[in-house]
């Protein structure tokens, strides 16, 4: 999903992240395309939180810095989606 987001992206495509309420998974899947592009998670969480977003849970968040150091590659999806299972749990 990130790496055809991306290819898009550097086709000159324009890209809309959003979820219910802009934060947690939009952080997540934005922090995500960023780092594709090059970025590193210091600038990426600062400009992603600019854009007016944040991570929900120290589980995020630490899901970007194993995206970061692994290349994001293995598993995004599946990850992306038991986060959100958890959050939704969390939250009741």
């Amino acid at each position: 999903l990130i790496n055809s987001l991306v290819d898009r992206l550097n086709a000159g495509e324009r890209l809309l992240v959003h979820c219910l309420h802009g934060n947690g998974r939009t952080s997540v899947a934005a922090s995500c395309i960023l780092i594709s592009l090059g970025m590193n998670v210091a600038d990426v969480i600062k400009v992603v939180e600019e854009a007016g977003s944040r991570f929900e849970s120290k589980i995020q968040a630490d899901y970007v810095q194993w995206f970061f150091f692994w290349g994001g590659v293995v598993g995004y999806c599946f990850a992306l989606c038991r986060m959100s299972r958890f959050n939704y749990y969390a939250l009741q």
